[in-house]
């Protein structure tokens, strides 16, 4: 039986559970079903020793709840940065690297059967007793630094011939490097795959965390869970390129989708992102939220990739949400309301979120916001907001008119006629 290791191979592994702690933090053991126990308690352990400081927990008749707690206040780093440094490695792993780099080091431009003859006599030859890497395990390591940027290949007859990647260095002062470490403390919790600039800071000058600037009203933690993800998609999208990625269902069954990434949608009020893109299997636009995208493979450059984009925008034009299709019988909605004379703010608040949607005076106080809208429904929570002040709602979604109608009434029950008149 393997003993327990605090490290992973693969972010994946305690990326789900990270985010049931975190988002959910009701849970209890049992709650696991698509887990064993022991996978459970494993994923547990790792995460405590990871976040020690930030898991609280609470006892319930169903069992033990645990939840990671921060006040994002108090905080300018993200604690869950932290589970990004637990990649797990061999010692073949540690030998292969420093061994590959030395090696190309003194002699630039060589192919893999070199690099081989080189490690096995030139290195190896110098000890008794260890064990021999196959050519399929340096192969793997050589490939795998030439993903990370350390190393690049060039082809030279049927060979392929490695070269370590040159990076001009520059000195800079301790004055320009301080502020640049701080532009890393902001960029970290504001800006996608923020913990590239977490690893920056740590990599130039560990101390520096110890000295925040920044302090942030709204962080959302569980971005960072998404970085990899996120990532891959980003240079997708820059290259022109499809991606293949598994998409969790709400069956939490994987299927595996081929698509044309376009936009990031990022919702600010309840802190989802999603991914905008082509499906080219069914030729139509679809959102995918990037919590549930799992394992994304870059692939080919799309040709007419700008075409897409405008397409995209098009249909976001007439989009409240994350809906986006390309129907033509968009869904009308007239909501009449009261404003007082001296509630402008109510007014520029109205311009200000309400899209593309129209607002006109109609009597004294009296205020008639219009939109079409591809899905009426998604405007609901945002138009809960304004509850107070509606006095007529029609949509030509009659299912949506019905339910948003009911939901008053049922409130009006619920309060015993305290305020306005049912509708």
């Amino acid at each position: 039986m393997t003993s327990f290791n605090e490290l992973i191979k693969n972010y994946e592994k305690i990326r789900d559970y990270l985010r049931d702690f975190h988002i959910y933090g009701y849970k209890c053991r049992n709650d696991f079903d698509s887990k064993s126990g022991r996978s459970y308690d494993n994923e547990r352990r790792r995460i405590e020793n990871y976040l020690s400081g930030y898991i609280g927990h609470e006892n319930s008749i169903r069992g033990k709840k645990l939840f990671i707690t921060a006040d994002t206040i108090d905080l300018e780093e993200n604690p869950l940065f932290v589970t990004w440094m637990t990649k797990t490695f061999t010692k073949n792993d540690v030998m292969l690297h420093f061994i590959i780099l030395d090696i190309l080091n003194i002699n630039d431009g060589i192919t893999l059967n070199e690099i081989i003859d080189i490690i096995v006599n030139e290195y190896l030859s110098r000890f008794e007793e260890i064990k021999i890497p196959d050519n399929m395990t340096i192969r793997n390591k050589l490939k795998e630094l030439e993903n990370i940027g350390f190393l690049h290949s060039i082809k030279n007859g049927k060979a392929l011939h490695y070269y370590i990647s040159k990076q001009e260095i520059y000195l800079l002062s301790r004055e320009i490097i301080n502020k640049l470490l701080h532009t890393c403390g902001y960029y970290q919790n504001v800006f996608p795959a923020g913990v590239l600039g977490n690893f920056i800071r740590y990599r130039v000058d560990s101390s520096i965390v110890k000295e925040p600037l920044f302090s942030f009203r709204h962080i959302y933690l569980a971005h960072t869970l998404d970085d990899e993800i996120l990532l891959n998609i980003l240079i997708a999208i820059g290259e022109h390129r499809n991606i293949e990625f598994k998409h969790a269902n709400k069956r939490n069954s994987k299927v595996k989708i081929r698509a044309l990434p376009l936009k990031i949608l990022d919702n600010v009020s309840s802190g989802r992102r999603y991914l905008a893109a082509y499906d080219n299997k069914n030729n139509c636009f679809v959102t995918y939220r990037i919590d549930n995208i799992k394992e994304v493979i870059v692939k080919d450059i799309c040709d007419g990739y700008d075409e897409y984009v405008k397409n995209l925008v098009e249909i976001l034009n007439k989009s409240w949400g994350v809906t986006i299709s390309n129907k033509k019988n968009l869904e009308k909605l007239e909501v009449t309301l009261i404003i007082n004379n001296n509630e402008d703010y109510i007014l520029k608040r109205i311009n200000r979120e309400g899209k593309h949607g129209t607002i006109e005076k109609i009597g004294e106080n009296t205020y008639l916001y219009t939109i079409e809208v591809i899905d009426s429904n998604e405007m609901v929570p945002w138009l809960r907001t304004l509850i107070g002040r509606i006095i007529s709602f029609k949509c030509t979604n009659k299912i949506v008119e019905e339910k948003f109608i009911r939901d008053i009434d049922v409130m009006y029950e619920m309060y015993r006629g305290v305020g306005h008149e049912p509708f």
